[in-house]
């Protein structure tokens, strides 16, 4: 959830004028989804289950609950315009099941083109989620994009 916070926090701060992400999840489109019907609640809670080891202090439906209660303003397209005049870098994962780019990066990059970004790199890397066997060219696609100021 790290892509998700580096983004909607730092849309909102001034002081930041460039963000790298890797394979942001969005937290916001989970609320449409999770609210659709039983059947879909359920499914986000088991994958909250499968996944909370890293967040301390919560539960599957104690986030859940959570993220309907904020979903709407948590959406990435939502922080478009103010990211727009921001450099960012938006990589994503061809093989992501947690957070597949057609969901949570291709909503948000036609957003911030339609904010009139100029300064957006995306890349598409052939991994996972956690770019478990593509850490190197993961490193070059992010040292290329701080050598060059774009």
């Amino acid at each position: 959830m790290g892509g998700w916070g580096a983004l909607v926090h730092g849309a909102k701060d001034p002081r930041v004028g460039r963000i790298a992400v890797m394979a942001p999840f969005d937290l916001g489109i989970v609320k449409d989804f999770a609210t659709v019907d039983d059947i879909s609640r359920i499914l986000v809670l088991k994958g909250f289950e499968e996944s909370l080891e890293p967040l301390h202090g919560t539960t599957p439906e104690g986030l859940l609950s959570e993220i309907i209660e904020n979903g709407d303003g948590w959406k990435l397209t939502g922080s478009a315009g103010a990211l727009a005049g921001k450099k960012l870098l938006i990589i994503g994962a061809s093989r992501d099941t947690t957070a597949p780019p057609e969901l949570n990066i291709a909503p948000l990059v036609e957003a911030l083109k339609a904010a009139g970004a100029s300064h957006l790199a995306t890349h598409e890397l052939d991994s996972d989620h956690n770019f478990s066997d593509g850490r190197v060219r993961l490193t070059r696609v992010i040292l290329d994009w701080l050598q060059n100021d774009i």
